[in-house]
């Protein structure tokens, strides 16, 4: 869920990867697991509405989680 965005997540119970992020150029539905689905829930209520619109990524990190991963 590194790349997800809160637009994707579709009545918090699966995530709708658009066709042009995926591979093969085609839509791709990935249920979530009771246990995401509470994680999402836990960090819905820990933003506000206003904060949430601003924020694309589910799971933003600064620097990305990649960038810090090769410097170590």
């Amino acid at each position: 869920m590194r790349f997800a965005t809160w637009g994707e997540i579709e009545d918090g119970k699966q995530w709708a990867i658009p066709a042009a992020r995926m591979k093969m150029r085609l839509d791709h539905l990935v249920p979530l697991s009771t246990q995401a689905q509470q994680v999402l829930q836990a960090a819905v209520s820990g933003i506000r509405a206003t904060s949430r619109r601003r924020r694309v990524l589910l799971f933003p990190a600064s620097p990305p989680l990649a960038t810090r991963a090769r410097t170590h």
